[in-house]
């Protein structure tokens, strides 16, 4: 399997109208690179990833402000969020959920013979 595609992403999350699509492949490959890493089964990988480059796109969506007074226009953002924040978004919280179910371990491994 492979990583998400901007189609995807846009059809999951619907608030991204605004984002360009450059941004949004930026945010699939930084999630790419996370969810790479881990130990997704593989028919789960591109959704893991579009959740979480959905959350990363939303979250700097959220953070990035705008202000403009007659000709002069500044943006600016305050995304400091990590992998880690994964509470903020729906897609997050979604992501989080594929990690417990797919990926992460309780420590105990029983083999039955």
């Amino acid at each position: 399997m492979s990583k998400s595609t901007v189609q995807n992403v846009r059809l999951t999350a619907a608030e991204l109208t605004g984002v360009s699509d450059d941004a949004i492949k930026l945010f699939i490959d930084d999630a790419w690179t996370e969810v790479s890493t881990k130990k997704f089964p593989e028919n789960m990988q591109e959704k893991a990833c579009r959740f979480l480059a959905c959350h990363l796109a939303v979250l700097n969506n959220q953070n990035t402000k705008s202000e403009q007074i007659g000709s002069l226009k500044k943006e600016y953002s305050g995304f400091h969020s990590t992998f880690t924040d994964l509470k903020r978004t729906v897609y997050g919280q979604e992501y989080r959920r594929m990690l417990d179910e797919y990926v992460t371990s309780n420590g105990i491994t029983l083999v039955v013979v």
